[in-house]
């Protein structure tokens, strides 16, 4: 019985394993090791955002994805340092591409969706507070912000339901 014959399905179905296998392997964060230079910079960037020197933090943070790429915490890291450093634009770009590695990254997609608010971007922040609330349906600070995003843009009823459940989640809510 032959099994792998050119040509046949089950040689292609293992190499199209074998492609994805490999595809998967070059796109996860490679294991920082504590002690290595990029897990060293990261944590200087942390301590320096700790005490609130941004500037400082952002070249740290530089720093270790420069070594290390795959340090996605050290790019989280960065775009909060760019957001508390007023530079959103730069946080937005660094917290995108994390999406783009990590679409599932539900603190990063809420991060993302709250600066598109802060920033007047309705329509581009409604999918990412939509996917942080799918995934966390207890978030009631999203839903409210969801609700106004649905608000500024004239989908009153969208906004009102969504506030009403905020509501019944949390009915001393000043904020419904």
């Amino acid at each position: 019985m032959i099994l792998f014959k050119e040509g046949s399905v089950n040689v292609r179905m293992l190499c199209c394993v074998a492609t994805l296998c490999v595809f998967k392997l070059a796109f996860i964060p490679q294991i920082v090791f504590a002690g290595s230079e990029g897990q060293d910079a990261l944590d200087q960037g942390t301590q320096l955002y700790k005490r609130g020197e941004y500037q400082e933090a952002i070249a740290s943070f530089k720093k270790a994805t420069a070594i290390d790429p795959g340090i996605i915490k050290a790019w989280e890291n960065l775009g909060w340092a760019y957001y508390k450093s007023g530079e959103t634009n730069k946080a937005l770009q660094t917290w995108e591409t994390i999406l783009k590695v990590q679409p599932d990254n539900q603190d990063i997609r809420r991060a993302v969706g709250i600066l598109l608010m802060e920033t007047n971007q309705w329509r581009r922040a409604i999918p990412h507070l939509t996917a942080s609330l799918k995934s966390d349906p207890n978030q009631n600070l999203v839903r409210l912000r969801l609700g106004k995003a649905h608000q500024e843009i004239g989908q009153t009823r969208r906004a009102v339901g969504l506030f009403k459940q905020a509501l019944k989640i949390q009915p001393d809510s000043l904020e419904a």
